[in-house]
């Protein structure tokens, strides 16, 4: 067996976080909404990355998924969109390895990771990257 791509993830999304949620990952990190109902699916590139259900989950939000990181391009359009949104994030360069992380949650607490094969932070954006509360 070989695996060689990620097909998709499902989150469970507490119902009374629903639209922040879609909102996030909408308006924040550009997904696109494709489908409503009991099968909610946003896009990426053309492709079903993310299945989203609602949940009624008491008390404190958890679970055993840590992170979520994907694969992205266009940096700089990325840090202005974050800021445009006031997404907080925290931005770590790799230069050994050749790429950058930005590092954001979801509004229930998902670390999401984006990372950015190939580019670099320019001194600017470098300067002015939010920092991501503990």
């Amino acid at each position: 067996m070989l695996i060689s791509d990620l097909n998709h993830f499902n989150l469970r999304v507490p119902t009374g976080a629903w639209d922040q949620v879609v909102q996030f990952y909408t308006a924040v990190l550009g997904f696109e909404r494709r489908s409503t109902g009991p099968a909610n699916w946003l896009y990426a590139n053309g492709r079903p990355l993310l299945h989203l259900t609602a949940v009624d989950l008491p008390g404190a939000v958890g679970g055993v998924v840590d992170h979520i990181a994907f694969s992205t391009t266009g940096l700089a359009g990325t840090i202005s969109r974050l800021d445009a949104t006031g997404t907080q994030y925290q931005a770590r360069e790799f230069p050994q390895l050749g790429f950058v992380q930005l590092l954001l949650r979801d509004p229930v607490g998902l670390d999401i990771e984006l990372n950015f094969t190939g580019e670099v932070l320019t001194p600017a954006a470098a300067q002015k990257v939010n920092r991501l509360p503990a």
